[in-house]
């Protein structure tokens, strides 16, 4: 049986975010293609990393190894016997979040439009609706700017 849990660093132009989540190749599926693309990091869907990083704060990239650090820490300290098969891993997009957003806001809307017909996929629909929210509302301060 496999964790298939970690504790992952996105590191951006600008910034660098911290998550701990389970099933991180879904970063790189695709509802479009309704596959998985090559896994490297410049491959990695916009939306997806939307839909894992949003909540996260950003960071500079020497305080995200440190949090990413504490939290295995912490993580090993709660169970003893837990495991993070895939430790700390980081990843490197040469983009910034803005630019990550603009790209997920095109896209979200070629996805929605491939799992809307497919009752199988409603949930993944609804979490994509909720995701385009999130997407409009910093998309506009984007355009504010």
């Amino acid at each position: 049986m496999s964790a298939d849990n970690g504790i992952f660093i996105l590191h951006l132009r600008d910034q660098s975010r911290v998550i701990y989540a389970l099933g991180i190749d879904n970063l790189w599926w695709s509802f479009v293609d309704m596959s998985m693309t090559p896994m490297l990091d410049e491959n990695m869907i916009s939306t997806r990393i939307c839909e894992y990083y949003k909540d996260t704060l950003p960071m500079m990239k020497m305080d995200s190894v440190n949090l990413a650090d504490r939290m295995a820490k912490e993580f090993f300290e709660d169970d003893e016997f837990g495991i993070l098969e895939h430790g700390i891993t980081e990843f490197y997009l040469d983009k910034t979040w803005d630019d990550i957003i603009k790209e997920a806001q095109i896209l979200i809307d070629k996805e929605l439009n491939e799992v809307f017909p497919f009752g199988k996929w409603e949930s993944s629909r609804n979490e994509l609706l909720e995701l385009k929210k999130y997407l409009d509302k910093y998309y506009d301060t984007i355009i504010e700017e």
